[in-house]
């Protein structure tokens, strides 16, 4: 079994306890993905010592070559803003650079806050957003980079007054739904209370919750998977 999800399953152990352990393997084998007794022992293992990627909060380098590979929502991510731009920059070749700068500094500054994946929550905002280009129920001016309150009946969606808040926002939002640990800042997400805590580990079951397209997580997978690239 490779290391992907070792360190998945060390992720859910250490995020909820050893109780949810056994459902998490139900679910890897309902996906074929085999688990011997070495595996379970090597889990455990890690629980009590740690990993050395663990020890430094990062995934593996490879973590994402697999789109089918379950991807934690928190931990933190590999690529720094100028790789974050240049990922940007490959889909949508003109665009105000500073701009977009600033908004892949605060998507990393406000993960690592809180513990979020920056990598994961910026793919997920180029989805949303269309690469920054907005047009759709959300305007830019909102700066609501998730979709937050933005619904398929045609609902606008929530309004923050700053890019930084708007950011904190989706962060805290993507916590809510993959932590139970409390919010590191004051609380600016407007819907963090509607969720259940703690209730989606990866990114892959975003997927019917965040949002309605069944296809949501692998599609955020996709681009993680062309995010490496640029490591």
């Amino acid at each position: 079994m490779k290391s992907g999800y070792l360190l998945y399953l060390y992720n859910c152990i250490k995020q909820y306890g050893l109780v949810h352990l056994k459902k998490k393997i139900i679910h890897l084998i309902k996906y074929s993905h085999f688990i011997l007794l070495w595996d379970i022992f090597f889990i455990l293992l890690m629980v009590r010592c740690g990993t050395y990627e663990e020890r430094r909060g990062y995934l593996p380098d490879e973590y994402y070559y697999h789109q089918s590979r379950p991807i934690p929502i928190m931990g933190r991510g590999r690529a720094s803003v100028d790789q974050l731009i240049q990922f940007f920059s490959a889909t949508r070749k003109q665009f105000d650079y500073r701009y977009v700068q600033n908004v892949a500094r605060t998507f990393v500054q406000e993960s690592n806050i809180e513990g979020v994946n920056s990598d994961v929550a910026f793919c997920q905002m180029c989805i949303e957003t269309n690469y920054l280009r907005f047009g759709g129920q959300v305007q830019q001016s909102q700066n609501n980079f998730c979709g937050l309150g933005a619904t398929d009946g045609g609902s606008r969606g929530e309004s923050f007054e700053s890019i930084r808040l708007g950011v904190r926002a989706h962060i805290q939002h993507l916590k809510a739904y993959a932590s139970t640990k409390p919010l590191n800042r004051k609380t600016v997400d407007p819907r963090f209370d509607r969720v259940k805590r703690g209730s989606i580990v990866t990114v892959q079951d975003l997927a019917g919750t965040w949002a309605t397209d069944p296809q949501y997580g692998h599609k955020i997978a996709q681009k993680l998977y062309e995010l490496n690239q640029y490591f």
